[in-house]
């Protein structure tokens, strides 16, 4: 911003003061009616949470002079809001809203000069909160550094027409530069890796991001992202989101991802439909292909036939997983596999599978409806790295909004849309369209 913007949004700033509870009354008004869907996140006194709107614009305005300062606070207040289920596409939502409030409460002093310095203003704030909630805090004193098969997790909501796909959130770690370009980005149907996956209603794993239809192959291989897995999550017959997980590998880290699927009217077996074995060689591959499983049997037929995820902490102890030879033998020691949403009768589930050197994530818990149906309860919670607060909480209620991790995993679980609460995200699991379980990863 120039020295003239600051001062002409200061200045306008400094006329509203006297006005501020009709202000803030105006633009929630307008809000609401911009995007009906936002009432719900507002839970108190709109009063009072209108007075926080206006001291909260007196404190970013007189920052403008000095950003770097500003930064931190804007990105500690959009970490918040995300655990209150604000989303990125929201912040288009707002800045109309703030204009408009503005047109109406400065009347003839609300010139295209000012308006052009509050458009600036705003564009420029709410792009380092659209970013902020993609950072990762840095390890602290002690912690031990994990580096998880699952690098990046990103999801993808409808728009309010139903027309596109936008950016909804995610977990990205250090890729700061494939988090800033996702944000921008939007899909149609066939479009790209979210927009493929919301056009055929089922899995699909890009094994290579270079050279394919991904949009955004070059950030991805500087961030060493190799393969991308989309999932569309269907509750009812509606597309709720789309989540795309994204893996890397090395030569000393390793992992494998598998898309197993039936078609009832031809097999009662379930197949490999595709895989991603990053550096785990050819023979492991070669094994999986040439295996079928019927329900309840082995890792696949086990998520198919519970239709919730599955969760083996040591392929190879016990008769869960059938390959255990040849997944020992590459270094393979986990199983997580869930059911994927469809609609057309089929069934898919997506096997996780990690080295001992690469971790899925840093924690995978998974949790269920309990009997009575008002809270859910962790049935799985497993960490591979210390992990602060794992055991924090046993049961959630399903009726939540806190911004924290219980919150996320409840509004998950009611959405069908996946929430972040650093450094976790909730992704819902919802197989034939029917929400059963969320899955939290941590890292």
């Amino acid at each position: 911003m120039t020295p003239d913007q600051i001062q002409l949004v200061q200045s306008s700033f400094a006329k509203v003061v006297p006005i501020s509870d009709q202000a803030a009354e105006i633009f929630y008004a307008r809000l609401f009616e911009l995007a009906p869907d936002v009432r719900s996140l507002f839970k108190g006194d709109m009063v009072e949470q209108g007075r926080k709107l206006m001291t909260m614009l007196g404190s970013v305005t007189r920052g403008l002079g000095n950003l770097d300062t500003l930064a931190p606070v804007a990105q500690r207040l959009a970490e918040r809001h995300v655990g209150y289920g604000a989303r990125p596409a929201h912040y288009a939502v707002v800045g109309a809203a703030l204009i408009d409030t503005l047109d109406k409460g400065l009347g003839a002093e609300f010139t295209p000069d000012v308006r052009s310095a509050w458009e600036t203003a705003y564009g420029t704030l709410s792009g380092v909160m659209i970013a902020a909630p993609t950072r990762r805090p840095r390890p602290e004193a002690g912690d031990t550094a994990v580096k998880t098969f699952i690098r990046v997790i990103e999801y993808w909501v409808p728009s309010e027409d139903g027309s596109l796909l936008e950016f909804g959130g995610g977990l990205f770690g250090p890729a700061h530069r494939f988090a800033a370009v996702s944000q921008n980005l939007c899909f149609g149907r066939g479009e790209g890796l979210p927009g493929r996956a919301w056009e055929t209603g089922r899995p699909i794993v890009l094994k290579e991001l270079s050279g394919s239809y991904f949009r955004r192959a070059a950030a991805a291989k500087t961030a060493g992202l190799t393969c991308g897995i989309a999932v569309p999550i269907f509750k009812g017959e509606r597309l709720s989101s789309v989540a795309v997980i994204f893996c890397g590998d090395d030569e000393e880290h390793a992992g494998a991802i598998e898309l197993w699927g039936n078609d009832p009217e031809e097999s009662s077996d379930m197949t490999l439909v595709d895989g991603y074995y990053g550096t785990t060689g050819d023979t492991f591959e070669f094994i999986s292909r040439a295996t079928a499983f019927r329900r309840g049997t082995g890792l696949p037929g086990m998520a198919w036939d519970a239709q919730k995820p599955v969760f083996l902490p040591d392929l190879g102890k016990g008769a869960g997983f059938i390959r255990a030879d040849s997944a020992v033998k590459v270094g393979i020691n986990r199983g997580f596999a869930i059911p994927c949403s469809t609609l057309d009768g089929s069934s898919f589930v997506m096997a996780f599978l990690s080295a001992r050197a690469t971790p899925i994530a840093r924690r995978i818990e998974v949790w269920e409806p309990d009997a009575s149906g008002t809270h859910l309860r962790r049935s799985i919670g497993f960490s591979d790295a210390a992990a602060k607060n794992e055991d924090a909480f046993e049961a959630i209620a399903m009726v939540g909004n806190a911004p924290d991790a219980a919150g996320a995993i409840a509004r998950a679980f009611a959405s069908g849309v996946p929430f972040t609460a650093e450094p976790m995200i909730a992704i819902p699991v919802a197989p034939q369209g029917r929400i059963t379980a969320v899955m939290a990863l941590h890292f």
